[in-house]
């Protein structure tokens, strides 16, 4: 789309943000929906308005995503990385299909497994040329299995309900975050999540975790009680143990 054609959809997306916004400014919370509305469609407007440079990655952005055509994934993952770390947008979520391996063989499980890892290589390298921080969370709704763990190369034959894992990837420009292990959580002998542990069998509480990292990476703990709600979260004793990045502010 030309520059005119953009800002109309822009124009269009944004007064249909601002109707929702109406409809919902009785709800509880109705401030925090506006300015998500806000963000979501409204200052889109301006960004558009400076121009398109400003919202298409620069040459060697594209060059670190392998100069994708524009009808290639590449060139929209691409976009979606490049204004998420520029401050253009707000987090993003990238999807990949094709991890329900099981096919009693390892190649097409260990293929995927390497396009999934130069996509998370690329979105690192992207915040490098930027000069910008980057926190990077994976996720997976499910495990496979095999029926010899100890073997490379062993065949992926079913679906494992008792395994699982997040995990997440911390860049800043000005140095290595510290941390003070590299794990939440554990495995047991048996190589299944051990359910003691107070995120093994909590998705909810894992996902705490995480956020418990990225705030204290940020400086910004004393957000925690203004996000989650009382007596559902992590505190404590608890809420320390999980945490495993020192502070180190995102700016």
């Amino acid at each position: 789309m030309n520059a005119n054609q953009q800002r109309s959809l822009a124009s269009f997306v944004s007064r249909l943000s601002a109707t929702h916004a109406r409809k919902l400014a009785g709800v509880t919370n109705a401030s925090q929906v506006q300015n998500l509305v806000d963000c979501a469609g409204l200052k889109n407007v301006a960004v558009v308005g400076v121009g398109e440079s400003t919202v298409t990655p620069t040459a060697p952005i594209l060059a670190a995503w392998g100069n994708p055509a524009d009808t290639d994934q590449n060139k929209i993952f691409a976009a979606m990385v490049y204004n998420c770390i520029a401050g253009n947008s707000g987090s993003i979520t990238i999807e990949l299909g094709g991890y329900d391996y099981h096919t009693s063989e390892r190649t097409t499980g260990q293929a995927a497994d390497f396009r999934a890892g130069v996509i998370y290589r690329r979105i690192l390298e992207t915040a490098r040329i930027l000069n910008k921080p980057c926190f990077l969370l994976v996720t997976s709704d499910g495990a496979v299995g095999s029926p010899v763990s100890e073997s490379t190369s062993a065949p992926w034959t079913t679906e494992r309900g008792e395994s699982g894992m997040m995990y997440m990837f911390m860049y800043h420009p000005n140095g290595r975050p510290e941390t003070s292990d590299f794990q939440i959580g554990s495995f047991t002998e048996n190589q299944v999540v051990d359910p003691n542990h107070i995120i093994g069998n909590n998705p909810e509480l894992a996902t705490q975790a995480v956020l418990a990292n990225y705030l204290t990476l940020n400086n910004r703990m004393d957000l925690w009680n203004k996000v989650l709600p009382r007596g559902g979260a992590l505190d404590g004793a608890l809420l320390q143990s999980v945490i495993k990045v020192a502070p180190k502010p995102m700016v």
